[in-house]
């Protein structure tokens, strides 16, 4: 895994996406030698990026579409996510108000409101989840990491004011890393 990994870092996105697909577990030393290989997924040659962010962003899409929190949990655990989009990686260090969201900090937040898209009844009262409000919901408290006030002094309650402006000035920025805007217009990734 060490040498094909080397010949093509575009190969750790996409064992990634297989996995997702598959419902499988990575072998452990594919596995290992993936997480090693994640620190090169922004490496450049002569002011070229080797894994374009249009690539990033399809293999991202491909996992995405087909199981949202395994796609996550993956990126996660493989370090992955704290080098294509760190800024996401952030809401696990991000607590949130216990009387609001007694699931903890918006890294879980966010990973059980993608669930809800997942159920039944989500489906049957608003239909399937499409990929732009599944998107939508992965990215809509990027901005609270950078905005967290000091806990009101009378309620004790946590406010993250204007973590929706910051956060779609975050999700502008992340495209020189990746590129969700590279699909065909046929597709149902575009």
């Amino acid at each position: 895994p060490t040498e094909r990994f080397q010949e093509d870092y575009t190969r750790v996105l996409r064992a990634l996406r297989f996995a997702v697909q598959l419902n499988a577990t990575i072998e452990s030393q594919t596995w290992e030698a993936l997480k090693h290989f994640t620190n090169h997924l922004l490496d450049t040659r002569e002011g070229k990026r080797l894994v374009p962010p249009e690539t990033i962003g399809l293999e991202f899409l491909k996992s995405f579409t087909i199981n949202p929190v395994s796609t996550l949990e993956l990126w996660q655990e493989s370090c992955t996510l704290g080098v294509i989009m760190p800024e996401l990686a952030a809401l696990q260090n991000r607590q949130q108000s216990p009387d609001v969201h007694s699931e903890g900090n918006a890294w879980q937040h966010t990973l059980i409101a993608l669930q809800t898209l997942e159920t039944e009844e989500f489906k049957n009262r608003f239909g399937a989840a499409y990929l732009l409000m599944k998107l939508g919901v992965l990215f809509h408290d990027i901005g609270k990491p950078n905005t967290k006030s000091a806990p009101d002094a009378v309620s004790g309650r946590i406010h993250f004011f204007e973590h929706q402006t910051v956060g779609a000035k975050i999700v502008m920025s992340m495209t020189e890393k990746i590129k969700f805007d590279s699909a065909p217009e046929n597709s149902p990734l575009h």
